[in-house]
């Protein structure tokens, strides 16, 4: 099959698309976003689940049908009619005014073809995969990443049920052989990305589903000791795309604003152990604390430990001097 595939989605739909083709990281030797690339890999790894809750759901519209003393040949006609209105409901959220051009590569074309010749019934390939796009957009981001990422997905968690270490590449760092001991895939709090969890060289690591390649069952046994799997368990319930080496306590100080904006901003926030008065206390990695209330400025103050308050302190210098040179009101 060479040529290409015209598909009619609405704006919504393709935005997702482009956004997951970007953040899964399916790129051109060029570094440019491979949407092509991306869509074929969606389409062989969504199939059979889409399929099969299609026929699910017309196998339940026919059971209904099937007691009211409608004839077989007008049950499927009635049953085909309700399944085409439900996917127009869908469709009306939005105009389908962006089309995607897909291009079947060799490992989809086969797949293809079978949808062709046996699912299609009255719609057409590009009404099909219209419809499978709609539905997929429809999942939330972590759960789409386990759909695109299905090998590594099954094969991770094969490990995990079997007890056993786990190799695999990064695309962090492709040249290294990474063999881990895995303790559980973690979605973060945001339903944005699914990690592994793993002890690696007897410390706890995480690692983006959607940057593991290659991934094997090793026939060695798993070995996670008692401090690195208590890290690990701490990591899963508080954050786990930040690994941490310490259970020591973190300290911050907010001001009325600071508490405001600490319900407000949603995306990786920490979960405090306990909240006195202004005072929040946390123990979860330093890095996630880090990283969140870097932008609260004079709302939010780390009290200790002191490495952390030194952090900070350098990373606000650092701007502070950086504003005053723009200004020319510092000397470079």
């Amino acid at each position: 099959m060479e040529d290409k595939i015209k598909i009619y989605i609405s704006e919504k739909t393709a935005r997702i698309l482009d956004k997951d083709a970007e953040l899964f990281e399916f790129r051109r030797k060029d570094g440019k976003v491979n949407r092509n690339a991306f869509l074929n890999t969606l389409i062989l790894n969504y199939f059979e689940t889409y399929q099969n809750e299609r026929s699910s759901l017309l196998q339940k519209i026919r059971q209904e049908l099937s007691d009211t003393g409608i004839s077989p040949g007008n049950q499927a006609y009635i049953s085909l009619s309700i399944m085409d209105l439900i996917a127009k409901d869908v469709r009306s959220s939005g105009r389908l005014d962006v089309t995607v051009s897909l291009k079947p590569t060799k490992k989809s074309s086969d797949l293809i073809r079978y949808i062709e010749a046996a699912y299609l019934e009255d719609s057409t390939l590009s009404g099909y995969f219209r419809d499978m796009f709609i539905s997929y957009a429809s999942i939330p981001q972590d759960e789409r990443e386990k759909i695109i990422f299905r090998e590594q997905y099954e094969v991770i968690n094969e490990a995990i049920r079997l007890n056993r270490k786990l190799a695999f590449i990064s695309t962090r760092n492709p040249e290294l052989l990474y063999v881990v001991s895995p303790y559980a895939v973690a979605s973060a709090k945001e339903e944005l990305f699914n990690y592994l969890l793993a002890s690696y060289r007897n410390y706890p690591y995480t690692f983006r589903l959607s940057r593991i390649r290659k991934a094997m069952i090793s026939a060695a046994d798993t070995e996670i000791s008692d401090s690195v799997m208590n890290a690990l368990k701490r990591m899963e319930k508080y954050g786990p795309q930040y690994a941490f080496y310490t259970e020591e306590e973190i300290c911050v100080q907010l001001t009325d604003l600071g508490k405001r904006k600490f319900e407000t901003f949603y995306i990786h926030r920490p979960v405090p152990e306990r909240i006195e008065d202004n005072l929040y206390y946390f123990r979860c990695s330093a890095n996630q604390v880090y990283q969140y209330f870097c932008r609260y400025g004079k709302d939010a103050i780390v009290l200790y430990p002191e490495k952390l308050q030194a952090k900070l302190l350098s990373y606000y210098a650092g701007g502070y001097r950086a504003y005053m040179k723009a200004a020319g009101k510092e000397k470079s």
